[in-house]
């Protein structure tokens, strides 16, 4: 209870008691997730439909208290993890222990794993997942929306966390194809190339 307590404190939403009573926890981190996210209805049915004593939570959060949502997260053996979503895909990574080898040069997490030492992992799945809604058959399809990615130029816009893995992930199959940057900030989308460089 104490640390739900601590929690509380961190963040700006109302947390859901009944999810609260749950044996352990994941969230979702942003500025606002409770107002848009649908993981935290997705990932609920799921741990229910399979009876697992896990709730997903909102947890809006603002900049100032970052750190301490992390703080008690890494103390807290009922957290698991969370998801990271806008504006802290970046700033989040500071305050994490170590990234995920491959995660390194994005500099960017949208997945975090607590191990049960309390040791934040920072991961980064959205590069791999942008292949995959590109290149794979999803339901409801014929086919992929490419067959393949290789020569072919691409045109990104925008540099931020999300940006970054896709970017990352695009290096990796573009073989002679293109790869185009565009953000509002010059400034961003020049680093981010010559991180990828």
């Amino acid at each position: 209870a104490d640390d739900i307590a601590q929690l509380q404190r961190c963040v700006t939403n109302r947390l859901d008691p009944t999810a609260l009573g749950a044996a352990r926890l994941v969230g979702i981190i942003g500025d606002r997730p409770s107002a848009y996210s649908k993981s935290p209805d997705l990932w609920n049915a799921v741990f229910h439909a399979l009876q697992m004593d896990v709730a997903y939570i909102p947890l809006d959060v603002d900049e100032s208290r970052l750190s301490d949502l992390i703080t008690v997260m890494r103390a807290s053996s009922r957290f698991l993890g969370a998801n990271v979503t806008v504006p802290y895909k970046i700033k989040i990574v500071r305050y994490l222990d170590r990234l995920e080898e491959k995660t390194k040069p994005i500099k960017a997490v949208n997945t975090i794993v607590r191990s049960s030492a309390g040791e934040l992992l920072g991961c980064n799945t959205d590069g791999q997942g942008f292949l995959v809604s590109v290149l794979d058959v999803l339901p409801g399809q014929n086919g992929p929306f490419l067959p393949r990615l290789n020569g072919v130029d691409v045109l990104l816009i925008g540099a931020g966390g999300a940006a970054r893995a896709v970017a990352f992930a695009l290096a990796e199959v573009l073989d002679t194809g293109k790869l185009v940057i565009c953000n509002r900030a010059r400034e961003r989308a020049q680093d981010l190339a010559q991180d990828l460089q």
